[in-house]
Formats: structure tokens, sequence, C-alpha cells
């Protein structure tokens, strides 16, 4: 368990957060899990992170464009009050209605169920498309976080895949770490790394597809087009 982790405790303010405006996937799935448990920890501390990553970047973006940050935000905002939870009374000076209100319709579909083959495919070219058309225009904030980079020494020994256990990407529980086992299926597209963490999309034996990212093993600032053949080389 990470440092962030053993100092987070605001669980309670983004459940109540994530049950407000989260996809009701979400909240099914929250509720799967034993109130209190690791799992059920895990799943909040990760949309906590989210919301975090989101409003940074926003921030940072309202930054450039010489926006009003000091704008007042509705602090009965279940959102509002978790990341003022999370982040002390110096998150209120940073927080606009504007990106409280971006935040927000992000989340609409956070927890959504696992789109089907050909939704997933075709939400992965559009995206590749419209990073193409913007390319020249866009400037890129490079981040990280605790759920993308891990602790040195995590895992220092050489994994023996004889030992690992074959599953399916529908035997997966979320937020669960299925540590000895594997999925065994083919790739779909080519590696893309549009930021940080390197995507693709596998296919199982039962046709099931699952978007897969790893983080933390190609060179920094390596991204987009210039990515591809690397990760292929890497073994993606």
């Amino acid at each position: 368990m990470s440092a962030w982790s053993n100092k987070f405790k605001s669980h309670d303010a983004f459940e109540a957060a994530l049950r407000r405006y989260c996809h009701p996937a979400a909240t099914a799935d929250l509720d799967a899990l034993p109130r209190g448990g690791k799992s059920w920890k895990n799943f909040l501390e990760a949309f906590a992170m989210t919301c975090r990553d989101n409003s940074v970047q926003l921030v940072q973006q309202a930054m450039v464009k010489g926006e009003n940050l000091r704008a007042n935000v509705d602090r009965s905002c279940p959102l509002v009050q978790a990341m003022v939870h999370m982040g002390g009374r110096k998150m209120e000076t940073v927080l606009s209605e504007s990106i409280v209100g971006q935040i927000r319709t992000h989340l609409r579909s956070y927890g959504r169920p696992i789109p089907s083959k050909f939704e997933m495919l075709s939400e992965h070219y559009a995206r590749l498309n419209a990073l193409a058309a913007t390319a020249k225009d866009e400037y890129h904030t490079r981040t990280t976080s605790s759920c993308a980079r891990k602790n040195i020494g995590l895992r220092t020994a050489a994994v023996d895949w004889s030992t690992l256990r074959k599953v399916n990407i529908r035997d997966l529980k979320l937020y669960d770490s299925d540590d000895g086992t594997y999925i065994e299926g083919k790739l779909l597209v080519d590696p893309f790394t549009p930021m940080v963490g390197t995507t693709t999309i596998l296919e199982d034996c039962n046709g099931d597809v699952v978007l897969v990212a790893c983080y933390n093993f190609l060179p920094d600032g390596v991204c987009g087009p210039d990515s591809v053949h690397l990760a292929t080389e890497k073994g993606l």
C-alpha cells in the first residue's frame, strides 16, 4: 500500500460524490464490495485520484488561458466538499465552478460497464483521430500519480510464468489484485501512448475485450506515433 493510501482519510466524502455524480454501475460495483474493506478503500482512493488528476490538468489549462481561478464554487457540492476534505482549504482557491463542472461532466461515465468490442474499437480510433487533428495546436501536460508509478521494490524477482494460473476477463474483480494469474488473448490495435500510459485492447478466448495499460516501461517523453515501434518491440 502506498504512503498516499496510508494518509488518505476522505473515503466517506468521495463516496458521497461518487453516488451523486458517477454512472449507476459505479455505485453498484462499490456496493458489491465489503464496506470498509481493502477493495472498497482502493475503489474510492482510485476515484479520488481521478478527481485530483482531472483538477490538476484543468487548473493548469485555465492558468494558460488566463482564466479566473478564484471564482466562487458551490460549497454544498459533494465533489467540492470531497476535494477540499482531501486537499485542504487551499483547494478552494484554485477550484472554479467551471473546473468543477467539467469534472462532474467527466464523471457521468465513470464506472460504466465495459463497452462492447465494437464500441471500444470505435472509441479508440475516434481518440486517435481527435489527437491527430489537434496535435499541432495542443500542449501536453505530463503527469504521473501513485496509481501509475508504484513504489520501487514492490516486485524485484523475475516471474516464473509456469506457476501462474490462467483466468479470463470475466473473472476479474474490480480493484482486487489478481496475483499469480495471467490473461491470454490477442491484441486488436497497435499500442498507443497518448501521454503517460501505453494502452492497447485485448480480446480473450470468450470474445470479451478489455483496455490494457502499461506504465513506466518506455523512456520518458516518448508518446504518440513515436511510441508504437518501441512499445511493440517491448512486447505489446
